[in-house]
């Protein structure tokens, strides 16, 4: 996640004429990031004073937050990481098939070409050699 991304975040609620529209606001969220993180739920929830259960009542009701509740990973397949990001696509599908916790996504460029292959996860990029490169950034991740 972008380091100043609550600010951003508060300067968005600021501008809402209801500011109290958690769906304008995990709309926002979505759009930013690609999947809700379970820490900006607690933000929200925290910034509107509402429960949590009132914000996953919102998340379920509307299709374009449902799948947000999963984490993203965004595979780059530009020019550099291309080569690997099919091979890589097929691996993570069979890795990540008995967790439901995932959402696997193509995406044209992530932008650090210099560095690749690169794979995003939970707004970071991440750059890896191997599959297992990228089961050891998993498993960090899941210990965070």
């Amino acid at each position: 996640m972008r380091e100043n991304f609550y600010e951003e975040l508060d300067i968005f609620i600021e501008n809402l004429s209801d500011k109290k529209n958690d769906y304008k606001i995990l709309s926002y969220v979505v759009e930013e990031l690609g999947y809700i993180p379970e820490e900006v739920k607690r933000y929200i929830c925290k910034k509107l004073d509402i429960f949590p259960f009132t914000l996953e009542g919102t998340i379920n009701f509307y299709p374009k937050l449902k799948n947000s509740n999963k984490k993203l990973i965004k595979i780059c397949k530009g020019r550099v990481c291309g080569k690997k990001s099919t091979e890589i696509l097929n691996y993570l599908e069979k890795y990540l098939n008995d967790k439901d916790e995932y959402v696997l996504e193509i995406v044209g460029c992530l932008g650090r070409c210099n560095k690749g292959p690169n794979i995003w996860i939970e707004g970071d990029i991440y750059s890896y050699n191997t599959f297992e490169d990228i089961k050891k950034i998993l498993e960090d991740i899941r210990r965070k």
